[in-house]
């Protein structure tokens, strides 16, 4: 079992507060950047479980990936409803179980 990550959420970017127009929570993806309190910087896109089902039908209707045969992200995160009290809730989930740099890009510079 991985040891905690004793690091603390130091600030927090969600992609969904730029869009001038509102989204659906559950049917979503958007990317998040957040820094932890040693200066590290992470990122993940966070995909609603609808939004996948809708990534592939839309390429399916037109023949990306393969017609919808697959779909690729570098280390996606599955969420059920796209906000921020869901996503904090996994972050801190997710570090409880020292799995910060499994389940999320560093993009320290």
């Amino acid at each position: 079992m991985k040891k905690s990550d004793e690091r603390k959420l130091a600030g927090i970017w969600f992609e969904f507060d730029e869009w001038c127009e509102g989204y659906s929570e559950d049917d979503e993806n958007a990317d998040v950047i957040f820094e932890l309190s040693d200066g590290s910087r992470y990122c993940a896109t966070f995909f609603t479980y609808k939004n996948l089902h809708t990534l592939a039908q839309r390429a399916r209707a037109t023949g990306e990936n393969l017609f919808g045969t697959y779909f690729c992200a570098e280390k996606p995160v599955f969420i059920e409803r796209m906000n921020k009290q869901t996503i904090l809730a996994v972050i801190h989930d997710i570090m409880s179980k020292g799995e910060t740099d499994t389940a999320f890009c560093r993009i320290d510079e």
